[in-house]
């Protein structure tokens, strides 16, 4: 069962008002395809570290952006059948979320805190690598430049090549130019795709809930 996009009876639930001086627990954020975004996920992804945002105080709305977005890819991932990672690589990404937390005790309070366990973790990193794989599958073809298109990228962005101010000859900074203007159009291709895919989805948001 897929953490993040549950649509179990009990939103139903926290769709309902709360009553005058209660605490707000959890609430409905978004349906994504009939599909629920709660609080809780936003505020977990954060907690853990799973999404960062340059603005702090536009990280929880980035994070809800960031989960719909999510949503939307794991459905391409699901209708292709993309492979699953290898156990160890999963045990890897694991691993890397669990360094932010120096002790165990830190680890088992924040997995409290988010209401989740080693197993939902482990489902929630499996679907990231997932993605990855899906991602760089499906553009790595589309985005090698030729060695015309290096060069006149060299040329336009040469204060990004330079030594002390000095620009640095292109034959030695051209695996450099390679790999910024692949990932910049690699970035730009997944950003089209994906706001093709919010064009044509069934996307509700519940206005910006993150008052407390």
């Amino acid at each position: 069962m897929r953490f993040v996009f549950t649509s179990m009876l009990v939103t139903a639930c926290l769709a309902i008002a709360k009553p005058a001086g209660a605490e707000l627990v959890d609430r409905i954020l978004a349906l994504v395809e009939g599909q629920t975004i709660l609080l809780s996920d936003v505020r977990a992804f954060v907690r853990l570290g799973l999404v960062h945002s340059t603005d702090t105080g536009e990280q929880q709305s980035d994070t809800l952006g960031h989960l719909i977005r999510r949503h939307l890819i794991l459905t391409e991932v699901d209708r292709y059948l993309v492979e699953e990672p290898a156990a160890k690589i999963v045990d890897q990404r694991l691993g890397q979320v669990r360094k932010q937390f120096q002790t165990e005790g830190q680890w088992s309070d924040v997995l409290a805190e988010t209401g989740l366990n080693n197993a939902d973790l482990r489902h929630i990193v499996r679907d990231e690598i997932r993605i990855e794989t899906y991602l760089d599958q499906r553009f790595i073809s589309a985005i090698q430049p030729t060695d015309d298109e290096l060069l006149n990228y060299y040329r336009q962005h040469q204060d990004d090549f330079t030594n002390r101010g000095t620009p640095l000859p292109f034959a030695e900074v051209q695996e450099t130019v390679r790999s910024q203007l692949a990932a910049e159009r690699r970035q730009d291709l997944i950003s089209e795709w994906v706001s093709s895919l919010r064009d044509r989805g069934n996307i509700i948001r519940l206005g910006q809930p993150f008052r407390e």
